[in-house]
């Protein structure tokens, strides 16, 4: 089992306690997986930047005092186009220190951001060029930035840093930041063909944690016990699924 902890929540928790007692309290409830996010701005300058090494300080000894296997960075959220060498230099940075702190930087490529496709995405970690850098491959953002799975089934295994989980419709509802953060649905509970997501995913030869990424208005208001045993019991059925098929991959 595993958990994923945002920054302002590890912040919130240790106004009053220790990472000590974090760690230990993962350990005793058998969290074996931690991930950490999320890193912005990582490449600005000025107040930006201020602001994102405090987090990078942050949640780069977090990650070391609780193992975390990486920590989840964004593209520009303001979208624009990507400045490939600049955002290598910095990416390639981010990574030494990831080394350093035992940890890793798994990137998000979203459709409104200035890395809006897997390829961008690829191109990225090919001009970094360094071990601890990779992507986070979310369900969500492989449908909106409408990425096939042929192109998904050539990403190679040491690009993978960490795979999400999730559902949706196939139709954008609004502003696209808001959609990504207010709609989606449980595993199973929407139009995503997960089915063949896990089995591309799996050919590729991912066997590490399979993490699911829930962000919703309505799950958001559910009793959180209710919650979790739905999102769990929603999970293992589409991985089940996939399993029992093993069909060809598209």
């Amino acid at each position: 089992m595993g958990v994923g902890l945002l920054e302002v929540d590890l912040r919130q928790f240790l106004a009053t306690a220790s990472l000590a007692t974090l760690s230990q309290i993962l350990n005793d409830n058998g969290m074996e997986c931690i991930e950490l996010e999320f890193l912005t701005n990582w490449w600005t300058t000025e107040s930006l930047r201020r602001r994102s090494d405090d987090s990078r300080r942050f949640l780069l000894a977090a990650a070391e005092a609780l193992g975390a296997r990486a920590i989840k960075a964004a593209p520009s959220l303001e979208g624009g186009l990507l400045d490939l060498d600049l955002f290598a230099h910095e990416f390639r940075q981010l990574g030494m220190e990831a080394s350093e702190h035992g940890t890793t930087i798994a990137l998000e490529f979203m459709a409104f951001t200035n890395v809006p496709t897997l390829k961008a995405a690829l191109d990225l970690l090919t001009a970094t060029d360094h071990p601890a850098v990779g992507l986070e491959i979310d369900v969500w953002h492989v449908d909106r930035c409408r990425t096939t799975m042929d192109e998904l089934s050539k990403v190679p295994l040491s690009a993978i840093m960490g795979v999400e989980l999730g559902d949706g419709l196939h139709q954008e509802k609004g502003d696209p930041y808001r959609d990504t953060v207010d709609n989606r649905l449980l595993p199973g509970r929407g139009e995503f063909n997960l089915t063949e997501f896990i089995t591309v995913i799996r050919g590729i030869g991912w066997d590490g944690p399979w993490g699911v990424e829930i962000l919703s208005s309505d799950h958001r208001a559910r009793d959180l016990g209710e919650a979790l045993a739905d999102t769990a019991a929603t999970t293992v059925s589409v991985l089940a699924a996939a399993e029992r098929e093993k069909g060809p991959s598209a």
